[in-house]
């Protein structure tokens, strides 16, 4: 749940970003928008080559790492050209995101408690989801938006590191059961 706070937290910063800021037009926007949805529907059919390749937890752990960029680039952009690569990650890392997720939890879900894990994820996650961008917003007022898109960062990038040592620690027990 701290990686999807750290992708949450900015949430309703990036409007303010666009339009506050960055003086974007209602076309500029949606055109962001556009591309970074177009970027989704291309990672998304790179999804199951990459995993397949590399393996599911892998490559979520470099997703979101590679998703710590975007609030940071976010908080940096300071014209509308330096925001498009941020439009196009955030749009396409956000859509790899959420398959590498439910691919990680039916891998590690055992086949009858799948649904019951779904469930549960989907309850924690969508508390997470409700609630951070109000902690964004807390953060803005008091700290100001660079502070709290540094705060997305940190979290997102301890989400991933958590995902990767997860993953590392269920390996050595396997070993271990194996006897290596």
């Amino acid at each position: 749940m701290v990686l999807l706070l750290g992708i949450y937290v900015p949430a309703a910063l990036y409007p303010l970003v666009l339009v506050d800021r960055l003086h974007a037009s209602n076309a500029w926007i949606g055109t962001l928008g556009t591309g970074g949805g177009l970027c989704g529907v291309a990672l998304s059919l790179l999804w199951a080559r990459a995993s397949s390749r590399i393996g599911s937890r892998p490559l979520l752990v470099v997703i979101c790492a590679l998703f710590t960029l975007v609030p940071l680039g976010a908080s940096q952009a300071g014209s509308l050209g330096a925001y498009i690569p941020v439009a196009l990650a955030q749009g396409g890392l956000g859509a790899v995101l959420g398959m590498g997720v439910l691919q990680c939890l039916l891998e590690v879900a055992p086949e009858r408690q799948q649904t019951q894990y779904m469930a549960i994820y989907s309850v924690l996650a969508n508390c997470a989801i409700a609630s951070a961008p109000l902690i964004g917003t807390f953060v803005l007022s008091t700290a100001g938006m660079n502070w709290a898109f540094a705060l997305a960062a940190c979290a997102t990038a301890l989400g991933s590191m958590l995902i990767g040592l997860t993953g590392i620690r269920r390996q050595v027990s396997q070993l271990s059961l194996r006897g290596v």
